[in-house]
């Protein structure tokens, strides 16, 4: 059930070496998605094709989609390309929050194949936050569920929203691009609607090109319940994590 849950890898582009552009790919191909699909389940799960979910109106294929399955000799090209023929260490702070770091730890067996140790500090989730909030970590891996393609990408790719700044929101990367930043606007404040959805696409297609992120995983939320509970209505999407009680919901025999 969506909205969809997006989680990505975003790199700190003021520190080496992830402001070369052939590292961070060397770490798309070596992780893929598949392993994550595999782990999480795939009644749950999808592949990510873009910076927004595929379930927001707006999205695009931007080419996210050729991450999908992990290739270490192409990981292992790309980071000997970038002066990297030994490999490198990567040290970062990393939550403990189970929905983060069974990611995580998957990723830290991928990378060491292509040569790669991923050196973590566990810290609970609060703390994470901080850390990540002040710029301490070459990655961060953070998942949201937001209504809108403007809100994702406003949220997390505009340059106003870098960490650090006086509207700072979930852009971890540093990243700041004026055509990047046109295009957002124009999708923020036009009533044109194919306008704005050329705006859309040629947004996340930038952003895939600048790759200053990576997939990890979508996620559907799972909802259970017990069958005498009736909602009274069909659940299609919800931002909340439980049911909402209507007039019509019933508690039937049992």
């Amino acid at each position: 059930m969506g909205p969809i849950d997006l989680k990505a890898l975003y790199f700190n582009l003021k520190m080496k070496p992830f402001d070369d552009r052939r590292v961070r790919e060397a770490f798309a191909y070596a992780i893929g998605q598949d392993a994550i699909l595999e782990m999480q389940g795939k009644e749950i799960s999808g592949y990510c094709y873009s910076p927004i979910p595929t379930d927001c109106h707006g999205h695009v294929d931007a080419g996210w989609g050729k991450y999908k399955a992990s290739n270490i000799e192409k990981a292992k090209k790309l980071l000997v390309e970038a002066g990297h023929p030994k490999g490198l260490t990567v040290k970062l702070f990393m939550s403990t929050g189970w929905w983060y770091l069974d990611k995580m730890v998957v990723y830290q067996d991928l990378l060491k194949k292509a040569g790669v140790n991923l050196e973590m500090t566990l810290i609970d989730h609060s703390a994470y936050r901080t850390k990540i909030s002040q710029g301490l970590n070459p990655i961060v891996i953070w998942g949201s569920r937001l209504p809108l393609a403007t809100s994702w990408l406003r949220d997390q790719y505009h340059s106003t929203s870098a960490i650090g700044s006086p509207k700072a929101a979930n852009n971890y990367m540093y990243y700041a691009n004026p055509e990047v930043d046109r295009l957002i606007e124009i999708a923020e404040t036009t009533f044109d609607e194919k306008a704005r959805l050329e705006a859309l696409a040629g947004a996340q297609k930038k952003i895939v090109e600048d790759l200053p992120s990576i997939p990890s995983i979508e996620t559907f939320t799972p909802y259970v319940r017990n069958p005498w509970f009736d909602p009274g209505y069909k659940v299609k999407n919800n931002f909340l994590w439980s049911y909402e009680i209507g007039p019509k919901t019933k508690i039937l025999k049992h």
